[in-house]
């Protein structure tokens, strides 16, 4: 669906453009209709990418900060662990040493 979206827009504008222009109308007129379809088509496409930006920029930052969580997380185990290691070495040399 998504691959095929641009495509129906394409499709959508030739096709207006085509009506437009065997319309039965005078030549002034027509010209301030496709100009004014145009711009419509250009005001609506950045819209469509800034929105496209702006949720993409969101899911970047949800990512980073997902990564950097599980990075906190990641080095808050190795600490606990690391730590666990040591206490056993310690006892294990207590016990050797008695």
């Amino acid at each position: 669906m998504k691959r095929t979206f641009p495509y129906f827009l394409l499709g959508a504008g030739i096709g207006g453009g085509i009506a437009l222009l065997l319309a039965p109308q005078p030549g002034r007129r027509l010209r301030a209709r496709i100009r004014h379809s145009a711009l419509a088509g250009a005001d609506y496409l950045k819209d469509s990418t800034a929105d496209i930006r702006s949720q993409a920029v969101d899911f970047c930052c949800h990512a980073l900060d997902a990564a950097r969580k599980s990075s906190e997380a990641i080095d808050l185990q190795r600490c606990g662990i690391m730590a666990a290691v040591e206490a056993g070495r310690r006892a294990y040399q207590k016990v050797v040493s008695a």
